[in-house]
């Protein structure tokens, strides 16, 4: 198993090849026809404009490129929608721990302030 570099990122393909791998190596999967995929689940937030959202991703026309023009089949598409999901999911967690983080400490700077100003009142 690979080590995450300290405090950096890694290529998108280095977190969704060796997934696919694992499935390949467990299962023998056989294509179905391009078709459209009725997706169901969640989508990506807005401001992720640089990637096409999951039910754009699995149209008929987009899998048949990806397939075709970029070397991807679906299973490795469909991993990585599902890394894309998990990472917006963990951002969307630190966002949350930063708002929290940052009320914590607003709370405790009012409280040292709120101090200060009682001790001047004597």
């Amino acid at each position: 198993m690979k080590t995450w570099p300290k405090n950096d990122t890694v290529y998108f393909e280095d977190l969704t090849d060796p997934l696919r791998k694992v499935v390949d190596d467990l299962y023998k999967l056989e294509r179905k026809p391009y078709c459209d995929i009725d997706y169901k689940g969640y989508g990506l937030p807005n401001e992720s404009s640089y990637s096409f959202q999951p039910n754009e991703r699995l149209n008929e026309e987009n899998l048949r490129y990806d397939d075709e023009d970029q070397g991807r089949d679906a299973m490795t598409v469909v991993i990585g929608l599902a890394v894309q999901l998990g990472i917006e999911q963990g951002t969307v967690m630190e966002r949350k721990r930063c708002k929290e983080t940052f009320k914590v400490r607003l709370w405790e700077e009012s409280q040292k302030f709120i101090s200060l100003m009682s001790l001047e009142d004597w």
